[in-house]
């Protein structure tokens, strides 16, 4: 049923950005206030609550290995030179250090390579198994499932959302607290992860509606929420936009345009 996933995922994930571009463009107004009143401890108690999300991933026996993950993953992210203090971190004498881990190259070598070379010892020239028939009949069935399930759809985007507004977590734990919690509020979990359309629906609509959350955080208080907006606010700076108050008062028609 690969024709019924993808219009899942596809109408899922369209409808997740538009609904997180809503929220955000009413959540701007909303936000000013608290961005003129917020400094440096709120912002690191802020990020360091959407740390704390990680432990809420997967069951009871998974939080130690998840903050664990946590703690590995902010530790690379300090390899390369502190911006603040021009100090070299983690670079062990390699200059190829100095700007840090490439999430790209970090992706590549941890899922990419891995699956080239179990592919290339298993013999085999593709991941997918068997004939695969897109159909946009099918495609527009998974349209349907949509609507079947807009009650889970407006959840985790909602959850979606939230997420991507808090710094320092990223866009993409949000696709795991909404499977999560799909699969908790399930009728049939059993179901899930053997072709269980609500399993394709549930992250999508997460994985999309972050990007507005993650927009905001990166309009309003200049951290960016996730690697995307990281370049757009490397963007902006060029450009001599400086994200936070100045794009609530001064470039304010910006943000909406």
């Amino acid at each position: 049923m690969a024709s019924r996933a993808i219009g899942a995922g596809l109408f899922s994930s369209a409808f997740g950005g538009v609904i997180s571009v809503i929220f955000a463009m009413v959540m701007l107004y909303a936000i000013y206030p608290v961005v003129l009143a917020m400094g440096f401890s709120e912002m690191a108690l802020l990020i360091l609550m959407g740390l704390s999300f990680l432990s809420f991933l997967g069951g009871e026996k998974d939080k130690l290995k998840n903050m664990i993950a946590g703690f590995v993953g902010i530790m690379v992210a300090m390899i390369g030179i502190q911006v603040e203090t021009g100090v070299a971190r983690f670079t062990f004498g390699f200059d190829y250090f100095l700007d840090g881990l490439s999430l790209v190259m970090l992706f590549l070598g941890v899922f990419a390579m891995s699956e080239i070379f179990n592919m290339y010892f298993k013999g085999k020239k593709s991941i997918a198994s068997g004939e695969i028939n897109v159909t946009i009949r099918d495609t527009l069935e998974g349209l349907k499932d949509v609507y079947r399930h807009k009650w889970l759809w407006l959840r985790c985007s909602i959850i979606g959302y939230i997420v991507g507004v808090i710094p320092g977590i990223g866009g993409t734990i949000s696709i795991f607290i909404a499977y999560s919690l799909g699969l908790k509020t399930a009728k049939n979990p059993e179901e899930w992860g053997y072709g269980a359309v609500e399993g394709v629906i549930a992250p999508e609509a997460a994985n999309n509606a972050s990007v507005g959350g993650s927009l905001l955080t990166t309009l309003a208080f200049g951290i960016p929420g996730d690697s995307p907006m990281a370049l757009v606010l490397g963007t902006f700076i060029i450009y001599g936009i400086v994200p936070g108050k100045e794009m609530l008062t001064n470039e304010l028609p910006l943000t909406f345009l």
